[in-house]
């Protein structure tokens, strides 16, 4: 550039994320946070192998007693441990249950009580239940006199789906993790910007109030100034949460290691999830995942870059809440478009949010890790947004010589 305005840039780096990265805060946070997630997501990935492979207890029902106060004839033969009564009232024992078929505005109520002291939970009545509730389905066509044929097409659900030529329709779980996954982590990196935003504002006018500042500027301008310490502090964020993002994959691994030996035929909710968002897409590949990493890095740096900018301006400690509010109009600006530009369905606004620089930072990550954008379009919105931060970093170091000299 013009005279070497970014010269230094690498020393004013170095000092600012070594300064930084010293601090107890940041070790203590980065540490702490960390073992919570390892011991979470191993805790929770074991607890859910172990409620599988946790029978529940409708074994230990000795006796049904069945009441029927509607007229289905519910075909029991099925169950040698069921006894048709007419009391409702019967209390049961430890090891039986009575349940109760009534018929109310329309719809079948299925009532089941147990014992203040019985043996069985709530679990496992609940779970007796839910099979039993088929042999009232079938009797509900039985005394509407369907033949099997009619059976068999009452029984069939009915779904929809607008696909393109030489696509696969998506499933409803696959349509719900489309929706879900990018708020994930539009969240995740909104909670990132919210957290280190302030942090690289308070950095930028730090040394405004002292002497060091003068002592700086004589071997390094203002444009590297701005780049080193946004580059630095940026990265110290970056590091931190891929600590904590590789401290989860850790526990979660080792939660299914621990789960080999619990079940060897478990399938973990994480791995199942990855199964359906797979199907069918190009989706979780190593070409998708470092496009990913690199658009969430370039779009947090981005978010970084405006921070930089909107406290380059200031010259007290006392202004910089001011500042703050600047900065955050584009944080949730960026945040709520990629938020509520879904549900409104229109497929066009969906796709200007995916080039738009500050919602794009939100968007393209997930997108492309489920398939909903191919690596190229994420690579060319990831290079409109390195571009922007870029202008930025120039506008920013103008506005901070400024207000210096």
């Amino acid at each position: 550039m013009k005279n070497n305005m970014l010269k230094g840039w690498n020393d004013v780096f170095k000092f600012t994320f070594v300064q930084n990265i010293k601090e107890k805060l940041f070790i203590m946070s980065t540490v702490l946070i960390a073992v919570i997630l390892f011991c979470g997501l191993m805790g929770v990935n074991v607890y859910l192998c172990y409620s599988s492979t946790k029978k529940d207890d409708t074994d230990k029902i000795d006796t049904i007693y069945f009441v029927n106060k509607t007229e289905l004839d519910v075909n029991i033969s099925d169950y040698d441990n069921i006894e048709i009564i007419n009391d409702e009232d019967k209390s049961p024992d430890k090891k039986s249950m009575v349940i109760i078929l009534t018929e109310e505005k329309e719809k079948f109520i299925l009532k089941c009580n147990l014992a203040k002291e019985s043996e069985i939970s709530k679990k496992g009545a609940m779970s007796f239940l839910d099979g039993f509730s088929t042999l009232i389905e079938v009797s509900k066509y039985d005394y509407a006199s369907l033949n099997d044929i009619q059976k068999q097409v009452m029984f069939c659900n009915v779904s929809g789906d607008a696909v393109k030529v030489g696509e696969k329709a998506e499933s409803v779980t696959q349509q719900i993790i489309g929706i879900l996954f990018p708020l994930f982590v539009c969240i995740i990196l909104f909670v990132m910007i919210m957290l280190y935003g302030s942090s690289i504002s308070k950095t930028m006018i730090a040394e405004k109030s002292s002497k060091l500042l003068e002592t700086l500027l004589v071997s390094v301008r203002p444009y590297a100034v701005v780049a080193g310490k946004i580059l630095a502090m940026s990265s110290l964020a970056i590091l931190q949460f891929t600590i904590w993002i590789l401290s989860a994959i850790l526990g979660y691994a080792s939660g299914n290691l621990i789960n080999n030996s619990i079940n060897p035929s478990y399938k973990s909710e994480i791995h199942k999830l990855l199964s359906i968002i797979k199907s069918g897409k190009d989706a979780f590949g190593a070409e998708e995942i470092i496009i990913a990493a690199l658009a969430l890095c370039v779009g947090f740096f981005m978010y970084c870059v405006i921070a930089g900018a909107v406290s380059a301006g200031v010259k007290k400690a006392e202004e910089l809440s001011s500042a703050l509010t600047l900065f955050q109009i584009p944080v949730f600006a960026g945040y709520f478009a990629v938020c509520m530009v879904p549900v409104s369905g229109n497929e066009m606004a969906l796709d200007i949010t995916r080039y738009i620089p500050f919602s794009a930072a939100y968007r393209i990550s997930a997108d492309v890790l489920i398939g909903n954008m191919t690596a190229g379009q994420a690579a060319i919105s990831t290079i409109i947004m390195l571009v922007t931060s870029l202008i930025l970093i120039f506008i920013t170091g103008k506005i901070y010589k400024k207000k210096l000299f």
